[in-house]
């Protein structure tokens, strides 16, 4: 293990390296990755998704039909 300066843009973070032999692809934690400024995080809710009288079967029809269709309606 050893300490390495990473740097992207104005972000600036220094964290452990290690190596790891026969890994396939780098990894970077989240930590390292927001004060870098590679990703973002905010605190802001997320709403309700779904509308609570979204109607599934009028909106995605080919879900409802052919192969795989259930006899009963899921309760």
């Amino acid at each position: 293990m050893f300490q390495a300066n990473l740097s992207y843009r104005q972000g600036k973070v220094t964290e452990p390296v290690y190596v790891i032999p026969d890994q396939t692809c780098p990894l970077l934690s989240r930590k390292a990755c927001v004060a870098s400024g590679l990703i973002t995080c905010t605190d802001d809710e997320i709403g309700e998704v779904t509308p609570q009288n979204a109607d599934f079967k009028i909106e995605f029809p080919s879900l409802f039909s052919g192969l795989g269709k259930v006899k009963t309606d899921a309760t």
